[in-house]
Parts: C-alpha cells; structure tokens; sequence
C-alpha cells in the first residue's frame, strides 16, 4: 500500500472576500510528482504555504510525514552563505560567484533555488521555479526533479516541464475544491477535451429534448384549444341526443390533451439541467488601434554595437525588423536580450525607426513596482483610462473579482496580469515585452498565446518558455558571439 507523506484533512481557508479553499480529503503519496495549476489567486501559493507550515488553515487539518524543503514564488531573501551550496548546481545554474548583495533578481531567485536544491528533504515544494532560467538551465532543472527521490509538490506554467516530470495534476477549480488527474499536463489537456466533449453531447441532448417535450406540449394545448372552441360553437345550438354524445366525446378529448400537455411540462421541469460547457478561452486581450504604416520594416539597426560596463554583447549587428512579425529573442542569460529591447525602446544611435512607430513596454519584474493602491486605481493612474474601460479590461484579464484589492497584497500572477493591463491599455503599434509569462497562470498564458499570435503591429518579446515561443514567435533570433543569427 502506498504511503502518503501529505494530507489535506477538512479544509476550509478564505482567499478573499468571494473565494476559498475547500478540500474534503487529499493526498500525496512517497516519489509522486505532482503539478498544482489553477488560475491566479485560486490557492495555489497557499496550498504550499500550509504543507511548509508556514499558514494554518482556518479549519481543518495538514499532517506531513517527513521534512520539507521550499522554492517560494515571492520572497527572494538570501544568505550570502555559498559553503553549503552544491558547486555543480552553482555552475549548471549559471549563478556568479559574488555577494548575494549585487546579485541581480534573476541571480538571486537562482542562488535561492540552488540552495533549495543542495538540501534534500522528503518532500519538495517547487513555486515558480524557472522562471529565472534560461534553456540550458531549465533542461538541467527538468533532469533533477525527474530523478527526484522524495513527493514534489511544483506550481509552475511551464507547460514542458510539467510534462517532462508530472505523474499527477492537482487542479484547483473555481468553487476551491481540487480535482485529480493521472498524467502530465497533455494527458491532463486530453482528459479535459474528452469532458468537454462528452459535456457538449449532454448538453446537446438535454437541449434537443427539451426542445422536443416544449413542442410536444405546444401540440397538445393548441389540440385542447381547438377542442374547447369546437364545444363553445355546440353549447350556440340546439344539441340532439346523439350529437350531445359526441359532445362529450370531445370534452373527454379536450380533457385529455390538457392533461398530457401537463405531464409534458412537469417532465420537462423534471429534465436533470445540462450546463453550456464554458469556452477554454473564454477572454480575449482587448485590441488596440493599430496605426497604419507603410513600411515592411519599420525598425532597422545599422552597425549596432551594445556593450554592458567592459562587456561586448553585440558588436556591429544589423538586423531589419519587418512589420507585423513577432520576433521572439532567444539566448542565454546575460546574452544581452534585455539589453537590446531597451535600445529598440529607447532608439539610441544605431537603430532607425519609422516617426510612425510608437512602442509599448512590458519590463522583466515589473510586477515589483506596485504602489498601495487599489487595481482599478492603479491602472487608470497609470493609462489615464476612464473607470468603465478600466474595469473592462481587467475584466477580461480574470481580474474582476480583485477591483479593489491593495495592488501589494497581490500574487506574482495577479501583478504580472495588472502589468500586462497597463501594457494593453496604451495606444501602441509596437509591443515589447520581457518575460511576460512569469507568474501567469496556464489558462492566461494560453490566452496571451491567442491575443499575440492576432496582433497585427509588431512584437518583439523574451521567453524561457520553450512552449510559449514555439506557439507565438514567426521568427527566433538567437543572441550570442557578440551576434544575432535568424534560427527559425
């Protein structure tokens, strides 16, 4: 019999005012890898927090059987203590060997990882764990946590690495109870295309017979309708004894399809109801006004040279940037990505742009810089957007619920979403963004693919998401040797 080393055990915790966790009972088992999605703000970050003991519930019980270790999503205070780090985690992570004091957020999350990991315990609680590593350092990531040997508990939105390492999904629904699924994320993805199919076909069903009872029943009281009138025209003549008979032969008929006609409508208020299965996408990132530009390449770089302090990233580049295209820069951390979408942004010498292009920015940690304000607040501040389109816009992000929550109580998710609302909010024919898929819950992730992939200006972006590049990026150019090469 397997041994669990995790229970959930009655649990009810309130998220906010119109949302918790309700879990009856739940288990982990010894050597189960387990992926934890859900949307933002649904739990998850909490889930994790209760097996570290680090909240109790506010009813209810988590029992753990064995010692856990802890990658959280938010907090990235570190010791400056490399003793007791493992060398080739440091090395494999491509993590500097210097203070922890100017390490760079990216560095820092990765040194807090890598501490984590060089500690084993039991249990493992992985909360967002790659979103700071580049392909090399996430394949290395994928390799550990495969031959992991203890329960791992991972909240992450990427797609590849659940596959790679999950042999379950935890899936927190709306209402806040959990449902399981065997399987990695595409086996998780097939099961829920089998319901919703299956929930089509039901609803469809109950549909049509519904349909078909209400015209039944139709049928019967227009049948009933003209039997009465047909008695109202006898009761207006003289009534021979036999046709007296047939009178009320027909009041018997009348009688009767009155009465089916009710036994029809009480089966139809007795048909089990069959909800619409919901669209998967059910939001869409609102559109901006595009403005017309002639020109296919409106952004061109003429012997580009960037340097970082006495660092050459890249040295006399040129590249043309055709419109309509998104362009998804890809290379090693350090590389110098980051670098060049702030000298696209900023045009500084060695790179034209069109006087028609106006350019939209999404920064890497820009969930970071959020005042005590309220959401609704903070994005009409930031876009000078009136409240209806403000409240609008947040609506379809699935932010709704959180109008006016404290911009600083927020999860990475939530504050990554609200970053992304300001982006969308601007009028822009160029969009840069910078990592944007930290911190998304799956669904808004595969939202954003959708939004991305109709956006008729330009795109250029940075993703460690694998996935995400494959479905969005028209072309891949890869940064390294002080170079750019097309690898689409």
């Amino acid at each position: 019999m397997e041994q669990y080393t995790i229970k959930f055990h009655h649990i009810i915790h309130k998220l906010t005012d119109s949302r918790s966790l309700h879990i009856e009972h739940l288990y982990a088992y010894q050597f189960e890898k387990i992926a934890l999605i859900g949307g933002n703000g649904t739990g998850k970050t909490t889930l994790l927090n209760m097996i570290a003991q680090k909240i109790v519930p506010e009813s209810g019980t988590v029992e753990t059987d064995g010692a856990v270790q802890y990658f959280e999503q938010l907090n990235m205070d570190v010791e400056n203590d490399f003793d007791t780090l493992d060398g080739s985690l440091m090395s494999e992570l491509g993590i500097p060997m210097h203070t922890t004091d100017s390490m760079s957020g990216g560095e820092k999350a990765k040194y807090k990882l890598a501490n984590v990991l060089s500690n084993y315990s039991p249990i493992l609680l992985l909360d967002e764990p790659t979103n700071h590593l580049d392909n090399y350092g996430k394949d290395y990531l994928y390799n550990i946590l495969k031959y992991y040997y203890g329960t791992l508990i991972v909240v992450s939105h990427d797609r590849a690495l659940i596959d790679q390492i999950a042999d379950t999904i935890w899936d927190i629904q709306a209402d806040g109870t959990i449902r399981v699924f065997k399987g990695n994320y595409s086996q998780y993805q097939q099961q829920r295309e089998q319901e919703q199919l299956e929930q089509q076909r039901q609803y469809e069903q109950y549909i049509s017979e519904k349909q078909r009872l209400y015209q039944a029943s139709k049928a019967k009281r227009k049948q009933a309708q003209q039997m009465s009138q047909a008695s109202l025209k006898q009761k207006n003549k003289s009534i021979e004894p036999d046709r007296l008979s047939a009178s009320k032969q027909k009041g018997s008929v009348e009688k009767a399809a009155q009465k089916q006609a009710k036994h029809i409508e009480k089966r139809i208020e007795h048909l089990e109801e069959v909800e619409k299965p919901q669209n998967e996408h059910g939001f869409h990132f609102p559109h901006n006004n595009i403005y017309d530009i002639h020109n296919n390449y409106p952004i061109i770089a003429q012997n580009l040279t960037l340097r970082q302090g006495n660092q050459t990233l890249l040295s006399h580049v040129r590249f043309q940037i055709p419109y309509g295209k998104n362009i998804a820069l890809v290379g090693a951390n350090g590389a110098g990505k980051t670098t060049l979408l702030e000298a696209i942004y900023q045009q500084i010498e060695g790179i034209e742009c069109s006087p028609k292009i106006q350019i939209a920015y999404y920064r890497q940690l820009a969930y970071e810089d959020m005042r005590d304000v309220t959401l609704l607040q903070y994005l009409m501040d930031e876009t000078d957007s009136s409240e209806s389109f403000s409240r609008a816009i947040l609506n379809n992000l699935g932010l709704n619920e959180a109008l006016t929550r404290s911009c600083k109580v927020l999860s990475g998710g939530e504050r990554t979403k609200l970053s992304l609302a300001v982006l969308f909010s601007t009028q822009a024919n160029v969009l840069i963004l910078d990592e944007p898929t930290n911190f998304l819950d799956i669904k808004t992730l595969e939202a954003l693919e959708l939004f991305m992939n109709k956006y008729p200006g330009i795109i250029l972006f940075t993703s460690h998401d694998s996935r995400f590049v494959e479905h969005v990026a028209d072309k891949k150019w890869e940064l390294t040797k002080q170079s750019i090469y097309d690898v689409t």
